[in-house]
């Protein structure tokens, strides 16, 4: 209706009111960019608008639209894959940027993390500073904003070093886009709608019609077995073993257990190692699975586990100022270490594993005159601490640097490096726990220049054996085989869908799901942590064949769940 009829309506509201002058519509955003968003969405059994949300960073929506109406001249979607070192894959990197450049093409670099993209950064833009931009959430307001507006209006192409949420970055000649360190697991997000930025990469590619480069020391195993399907190219042939230069030593602690009074975390091997640095001046770093003293507490008597009395996830036994307490590592509630048992009321608790701070304090106790510097989640939880420490550590020569795989992202050469305890690896319940070890102590050791030792109770693991060999094709072939025989990835899709509430409602709840996803293969089993701030979890799991998703009629069904189910 018209405003003159109803100025005195108007004026009665609780707002303003002002004129609306003609607007033209202004695209932000690639139109490949969208329709990625709107592939991955119908994938993960999201809304493309919580897939957008996860993927643009609030900085861009100040970006000025690209000017540019020309459209990428590129050939066709390609992924290729490179195993290999880190030297041979940054000179292949190099080479493919330069023949982007040459054709008048922009390349994207995505590293999983802020600290690798700067590390990538520094080794990919000699000879080419002019193209190449560092991009991420972590730098100066003012740095990320000045990098934005070059990358926007220069007329050259631009190599974009930086983390997955830039990907949305509206450069319109996008012809390449890299992937570093394919089997992070930090390309995937930790909330919802728990977007994985590798899958996107892949759909962005598509439609841009570009080439998409997946590179690791070792690849994900679907990744590799997706090569070996046909669908990705090797752009060199992939590394069968890998190579090092440094020496190895595994140290079976449980049979030296017989020669060490008492329990004992360092063995006489890297004893002598620490010694030799401290004499040679030389930095060591000391890898450590686990945060705190102990990661779990067990009572002598009834065997329960010292659980948070919120969300039921087992206490980390942490140490302040000769004060010990424990910590829950998922919320965050504190609790005093003098407790009892909540099951039996037992006072006999027993700390269990190696924790960072039980090694740290057991080093001090023995080397009184060396450094030891640490960086884990608890201690240095900024990039900006952990960055501080990391500098502080490569400042001074005869030093120990002990640190959880958040150390790792930090680490540059150092010439000794030793894994504390393997053990803690072992019991954690992820299929893929045996990869991300191999990828864990590769990348340690791929770091140290010298020598390099593991200790472990627990010889017998197989991974060891690969381990010590540095047989990649070995181990692919075993955990594929196991893979195929337990209908894991790649040959099968996992749905989960969570959901928490009093004991009551999860009954009526679990059983309606039950009959909801009657034609689906479902399971329906506790959370792992089984309480949370809104009472009792349960989860339920979908189990669908390859090439029997996305399904239609699943989607639907789990579109149609309200918002307190979360889908991942």
């Amino acid at each position: 209706k018209k405003v003159s009829s109803s100025k005195s309506e108007l004026r009665a509201q609780n707002y303003a009111v002002k004129k609306i002058l003609d607007q033209k519509p202004q695209k932000l955003f690639l139109k490949e960019f969208i329709e990625a968003s709107e592939d991955l969405s119908n994938f993960i059994a999201s809304s493309t608008g919580a897939v957008l949300h996860s993927l643009i960073p609030n900085i861009l929506w100040d970006l000025d639209p690209p000017k540019s109406k020309t459209k990428n001249n590129n050939d066709s979607y390609k992924t290729f894959i490179i195993q290999s070192n880190q030297e041979e894959r940054f000179s292949h990197y190099k080479r493919i940027i330069r023949e982007n450049i040459a054709k008048k093409r922009s390349v994207i670099f995505l590293s999983p993390t802020a600290k690798l993209a700067e590390k990538s950064y520094d080794l990919i833009k000699k000879g080419i500073d002019d193209y190449c931009y560092l991009v991420h959430s972590y730098l100066k307001k003012s740095e990320l904003n000045q990098s934005l507006e070059n990358i926007m209006s220069s007329k050259k192409p631009v190599v974009i070093v930086t983390t997955g949420k830039f990907l949305s970055i509206p450069r319109v000649d996008i012809g390449t886009i890299i992937l570093e360190k394919e089997s992070s697991q930090f390309y995937k997000m930790k909330h919802r709608p728990y977007t994985d930025i590798r899958l996107f990469a892949e759909f962005f590619a598509k439609r841009l019609k570009a080439k998409l480069y997946l590179g690791d020391l070792y690849l994900r195993t679907e990744t590799i077995w997706r090569m070996k399907e046909g669908e990705f190219t090797e752009f060199v042939p992939i590394k069968s073993k890998a190579i090092f230069s440094s020496e190895q030593i595994v140290v079976d602690m449980k049979d030296k257990a017989h020669t060490f009074k008492g329990f004992k975390i360092v063995s006489p091997e890297l004893e002598k190692l620490i010694k030799n640095s401290i004499k040679e001046k030389k930095n060591i770093f000391l890898f450590s699975a686990r945060k705190g003293l102990h990661p779990i507490t067990i009572c002598g008597d009834c065997g329960k586990f010292v659980e948070c009395q919120r969300c039921s996830s087992p206490l980390v036994l942490h140490e302040v100022r000769n004060k010990n307490f424990f910590l829950c590592h998922r919320c965050g509630r504190m609790r005093d270490a003098e407790t009892r048992c909540s099951n039996c009321n037992s006072w006999k608790l027993k700390p269990l594993g190696i924790g960072i701070d039980f090694v740290e304090k057991k080093l001090k106790e023995r080397f009184k005159n060396i450094r030891v510097l640490k960086i884990d989640g608890d201690s240095t939880p900024t990039p900006a601490k952990a960055s501080k420490v990391i500098n502080d550590f490569y400042s001074k020569s005869g030093g120990i640097l002990l640190g959880t795989e958040m150390a790792v992202n930090y680490l540059d050469e150092v010439s000794y490096t030793g894994i504390v305890s393997m053990d803690s690896f072992f019991s954690i319940p992820d299929f893929r726990i045996n990869e991300k070890i191999i990828n864990l102590v590769f990348s340690i050791r791929e770091k140290t220049k010298e020598k390099f030792i593991i200790q472990t109770r627990n010889i017998e693991q197989e991974i060891l054996g690969y381990i010590k060999n540095g047989n990649l094709i070995d181990f692919y072939r075993k955990e594929i085989k196991q893979r195929e025989l337990f209908g894991f990835p790649p040959f099968f899709h996992f749905i989960e869908i969570s959901f928490s509430g009093n004991k009551i409602i999860l009954e009526k709840e679990s059983k309606k799901l039950k009959d909801f996803f009657k034609d689906f293969d479902v399971n329906i089993y506790p959370g792992y942590v089984s309480e949370n701030k809104k009472g009792s979890v349960l989860n339920i799991l979908l189990k669908i064949s390859k090439d029997g998703w996305p399904d239609k009629k699943l989607r639907e069904k789990i579109m149609a769940l309200p918002p307190r189910f979360s889908v991942d």
